[in-house]
């Protein structure tokens, strides 16, 4: 289907976009703070521009077309180009002013910490938003724009839409407090861990998936009392009692009281990346921000 934009407006692409994410114009129309006969009004238009319907309203609801579907990713780039040409521009012209948009999972809080202290120094006016999540979800959003870029523990393959950079490499540990029985071991056999109550982080986190691996490939089976979709939450538990978790050194940042007990008998290190959505322009400040993450 060839579409024609010559009299086409940003505007109306971004009234239609949000439409169709919502599938309500009352919605659509409360979120773009307008009123919904000029949504109406601005989706009727498009639609005779194209000369074909985009959505089938239905009751409340509305629901795209076999067209509207087909439509939707060339007005989601138009609109994304034209924020990054914008973006450009801000970028020729000066760091005093724009927008930083930052994800990243619990493990790598520390490494951001620091690097925001020195930037936010150097760069007072530029606003920062970090957002916390699972892999997963924070991978969603750097795929959907809403997001410069993540910190985690995920590395991007060839195949994908994305790009890390390795920051650093930390090892997969036996973590426990002191009134478990094992806080004074140094080290620990991964075949030994089914007889060590454990709890552990929910199946949504990437560090779930990487350990499930592990422990399949050495016909390891876990005693888990407890699974927790919260990592702050599970070492808080972990420090007052006696059951011990299992996550990366790099999430003892906040907890001086836990101890890192090695594992062996299995690869059990992971990089900590910086991940990007590629063929899209990365943000001066985006750019310099990951400089500084580099030598934290």
């Amino acid at each position: 289907m060839n579409f024609v934009y010559s009299n086409m407006e940003l505007r109306e692409l971004k009234y239609f976009i949000k439409a169709a994410e919502l599938q309500n114009f009352t919605e659509a129309s409360a979120q773009l703070f307008i009123t919904q006969s000029t949504l109406s009004q601005q989706i009727k238009q498009l639609e005779e521009e194209l000369g074909i319907p985009l959505f089938d309203r239905i009751a409340k609801r509305v629901y795209l077309t076999e067209a509207g579907k087909t439509f939707s990713p060339f007005a989601q780039k138009t609109v994304a180009d034209a924020e990054a040409g914008k973006i450009m521009l801000n970028d020729l012209m000066n760091l005093n002013t724009g927008n930083l948009s930052v994800g990243l999972t619990y493990g790598l809080s520390h490494l951001l910490t620091n690097a925001l202290l020195h930037f936010t120094a150097k760069y007072p006016k530029i606003h920062i938003q970090v957002c916390f999540g699972t892999t997963k979800e924070l991978l969603t959003q750097l795929e959907d724009g809403k997001l410069d870029f993540i910190l985690s523990f995920y590395e991007a393959k060839e195949k994908d839409n994305f790009s890390s950079d390795i920051l650093f490499t930390s090892n997969l540990a036996l973590i426990v407090g002191k009134q478990n029985p094992l806080y004074s071991r140094k080290k620990i056999q991964i075949t030994d861990l089914p007889k060590i109550p454990i709890i552990l982080p929910s199946n949504d986190y990437s560090i779930r998936n990487y350990m499930n691996e592990i422990l399949e490939s050495q016909d390891v089976s876990l005693n888990v009392q407890m699974e927790i979709n919260d990592i702050n939450m599970l070492l808080h538990i972990v420090e007052k009692g006696a059951s011990a978790t299992i996550l990366m050194q790099t999430s003892l940042f906040n907890h001086p009281s836990l101890k890192a007990i090695t594992l062996s008998g299995a690869n059990l290190k992971r990089n900590g990346t910086i991940t990007w959505k590629k063929e899209i322009y990365r943000k001066k400040a985006a750019k310099l921000l990951a400089e500084l993450l580099s030598k934290v």
